[in-house]
């Protein structure tokens, strides 16, 4: 049994830790290894402690959602003891421990996703998706699956969507995007070039950049309008199935809430099943 931080604290550090200065490091440290004792000191002692100045524990706690230290630690009191979190799978693991444990995985992505959600940033997707007359999905390697699948369900819904995958065709399509219409990049590390590439034209051409990814603190962040952060860190096997889990169930979830918001796509929808039975054997 070992003591936890909040899982969406934990999170948070997690997502960003790579991306903190040494001193902040330091102070995420402490937090990491002593989060009960932090909870009971002042933000003096805390920086004393972690070698670092008062204003590095400040800058953490802003950069980990909380107004300060003082809100940082309120969010402390709810450490747990707790078993060890998920591990990842071994060569030594049976046939079936592997399959539970990756299904164990697949559904704490999903749950650590609805713990760090910002449900502002998403009711802002749901609107722009819902007031746009065209989308394009933009997604390389492992994401282009999802960016696939996404606009093939929106054309079956009857909306004007394209999704592309290589850097010609993203920007290609981004450049031709206009204001009002919305593109959504998908990307787990939020550093592709030619994502970033193609979400800063999409940007200049006067369109919603609406970006799902898994690192806060990642480039892309800073080319879009409304950003969607999913919590996917295996550390191994399973990390590509975990990240298009979480990136499709979000993705869906998207487009569940706009087929509920409009009587029009609930038609398009029937009239698409209705001419796809076509193609189903007798």
């Amino acid at each position: 049994m070992n003591e936890q931080l909040p899982n969406s604290m934990a999170i948070r550090i997690k997502a960003q830790y790579d991306m903190f200065k040494s001193a902040e490091r330091r102070a995420a440290d402490l937090i990491i290894s002593r989060p009960i004792d932090v909870s009971g000191m002042t933000i003096s002692q805390a920086a004393q402690e972690a070698g670092c100045s008062e204003p590095t524990f400040t800058r953490l706690s802003r950069k980990l959602g909380y107004k300060g230290f003082v809100q940082m630690k309120d969010a402390l009191s709810d450490i747990a003891v707790s078993p060890p979190s998920f591990a990842g799978v071994s060569a030594n693991d049976t046939p079936t421990e592997v399959m539970n444990k990756v299904f164990e995985y697949s559904k704490k992505t999903l749950s650590d996703t609805l713990d760090i959600l910002d449900t502002r940033q998403y009711e802002k997707a749901v609107e722009a998706l819902c007031q746009t007359e065209k989308v394009f999905f933009a997604g390389v390697g492992i994401s282009a699956s999802v960016a696939q699948c996404a606009a093939h369900k929106m054309v079956r819904m009857g909306i004007n969507c394209s999704w592309a995958n290589d850097p010609d065709s993203l920007l290609l399509q981004a450049t031709h995007l206009k204001k009002g219409d919305v593109c959504v990049v998908v990307t787990h590390s939020g550093r592709t070039r030619s994502i970033l590439s193609t979400a800063k034209r999409a940007r200049a051409q006067g369109a919603t950049v609406i970006c799902i990814t898994n690192y806060p603190g990642a480039p892309i962040v800073r080319q879009s309008d409304i950003v969607l952060i999913t919590a996917s860190f295996a550390e191994r096997y399973g990390e590509v199935t975990g990240n298009n889990i979480v990136q499709t169930t979000l993705v869906e979830s998207l487009l569940i809430n706009m087929m509920l918001k409009n009587e029009d796509i609930k038609q398009k929808m029937s009239m698409s099943d209705t001419a796809l039975e076509a193609n189903k054997m007798m």
